[in-house]
């Protein structure tokens, strides 16, 4: 049997029509059966809307608050998900953010639902539209929301009505053909997926597990035949006492009654209580991680198409930041070799001012011995060689004294003189780490597949051009996508992504 594979998103070989695929918003199921072949489509649905292509909301790869927090209870019995014969139904969605940032993000985030019942499968909180209680347009998002909010309280007590509409979206939709009969004519059921920006806020929102379901006693009337003792009276005929002298013959005898008991049978009604489980909700919360999502083929097919779903928007999402971070290290190495250009520049323009410098002083220092020289030469005439031998030193002195003194005048020239900046740049602080960016690049590390082994911190470029051909807001041209990738990666088969993300 096919399995999901935990790198999915890293491992699709995406064509340019696949590309397109991803990029697109409404699919139809021949569509859906080529993408996603371990979902198990019902035979009704036709047509898939993925609202969140393209969509502008921030993805939550972390969130330190905005979380939903389960309250674990005991759990007798579970009932089954009402039968949907209405047109329009909503779904929720609740997703939970990591806490932190995460090396690990498909090992982190994850979806609260119904813990799986009678069906032996997980489903999403939710139910069916009704116009008198959520309002008569299910094209406005608010009508959408009053659904999902009214049956999120009554199913698992969680309570959004305070969350205001614009930290709600449609995440995706579905449309499915129900073929009618003698009772009921054929129609066109949707059902919308709704999500809550809940790691756009800030708090912690708890579902309660509440018991899903109570004993009831019933009690019922029961005829049925029953042997009980009974008091009744008799009449009977008692001899009285005899006097004395008189016969057996003689003896009188006479009538009275009894109070004697019996056994009779009657039928009589009695009441029987019997107990029976009456159901006041269809499922436990219980949140489950994306990846352990991908592991099940056998999930109920809303579910692993939700899965699906969400993983293609963490992928697009990641494309996002990396080509984001791809394009701006391009840039930043044009602008670092321009600065390194102009270093180089300036380097070698101080070095020949240097350079010029030492030759004047040099010139002026020379001139200054000679004249230093010809006084001494004009003092020198008539003198002994003994008194020429004693001036030798003191002379020399004297040119060590200058020398100190024009080097000390330099030095103090030199100091006074302000350099001119080589550029710019902006300074970054050491140790800075883009981690929406790391996240992003974690995705498609060599070691995922093998959750808690060290991050092997690099990437195969094939895997990276996949990851941006899959992406929206990345070019679109295969080209573009392998020029920004040969760029990164210096036309290496792997890439180090961590200089990329660090500072």
């Amino acid at each position: 049997k096919a399995t999901v594979s935990v790198l999915y998103w890293a491992t699709m070989a995406l064509s340019k029509k696949k590309m397109d695929d991803l990029q697109s918003r409404v699919r139809t199921i021949a569509e859906l059966k080529t993408r996603y072949k371990n979902v198990k489509f019902p035979k009704e649905l036709w047509r898939v809307t993925a609202e969140m292509v393209g969509t502008e909301v921030g993805f939550p790869w972390w969130s330190e608050g905005g979380r939903v927090t389960i309250e674990r209870k005991p759990v007798k019995h579970m009932g089954e998900l009402p039968y949907c014969d209405s047109e329009v139904s909503v779904k929720v969605l609740l997703l939970n953010a990591p806490k932190v940032p995460t090396r690990f993000f498909p090992f982190k985030v994850s979806m609260v639902m119904a813990k799986k019942g009678l069906s032996k499968k997980d489903r999403f909180y939710g139910g069916t539209h009704d116009a008198s209680k959520d309002g008569e347009d299910t094209t406005s998002l608010q009508t959408l929301i009053n659904t999902a909010t009214r049956h999120l309280e009554a199913q698992c007590g969680l309570d959004l009505s305070a969350l205001p509409e614009d930290k709600w979206c449609k995440f995706a939709t579905f449309e499915s053909k129900i073929p009618g009969n003698e009772e009921k004519p054929a129609m066109t059921s949707t059902t919308v997926v709704m999500l809550p920006l809940l790691w756009e806020l800030e708090g912690e929102f708890g579902v309660h597990g509440l018991q899903q379901c109570v004993e009831k006693e019933i009690i019922t009337k029961v005829k049925k035949e029953v042997e009980e003792e009974v008091e009744v009276e008799v009449e009977v005929e008692k001899e009285l006492p005899g006097q004395e002298g008189e016969t057996d013959e003689d003896r009188k005898t006479e009538i009275v009654k009894e109070i004697r008991k019996k056994i009779e049978k009657k039928i009589v009604e009695t009441d029987v209580v019997d107990k029976a489980i009456e159901t006041t909700s269809w499922g436990a919360p219980v949140a489950v991680t994306l990846i352990e999502c991908l592991k099940r083929p056998s999930a109920h097919w809303e579910l692993a198409l939700v899965t699906e779903l969400l993983s293609e928007w963490t992928l697009q999402a990641a494309g996002d930041i990396i080509a984001i971070t791809l394009q701006n290290n391009r840039s930043s190495a044009l602008i670092q070799q321009g600065r390194k250009r102009k270093r180089q520049e300036h380097k070698e323009a101080l070095e020949g001012s240097k350079r010029v410098k030492k030759e004047a002083r040099d010139e002026i220092l020379k001139a200054r011995y000679e004249e230093m020289e010809e006084k001494w030469r004009e003092d020198d005439e008539g003198k002994t060689d003994e008194e020429l031998q004693e001036c030798k030193a003191e002379r020399e002195k004297e040119k060590n004294a200058l020398t100190q003194e024009l080097q000390e005048q330099w030095e103090a020239e030199d100091l006074a003189e302000t350099p001119e900046p080589v550029d710019d740049e902006e300074m970054v602080e050491d140790g800075a780490v883009n981690e929406d960016a790391l996240a992003a690049f974690s995705i498609l590390d060599k070691n995922l597949e093998t959750y808690g082994a060290c991050p092997s911190e690099d990437i195969t470029s094939s895997r990276l051009c996949e990851l941006l051909l899959s992406s929206v807001n990345t070019p679109t041209s295969p080209a573009a996508v392998s020029g920004l990738v040969k760029t990164a990666t210096n036309g290496l088969m792997n890439l180090k992504y961590r200089p990329l993300t660090d500072k």
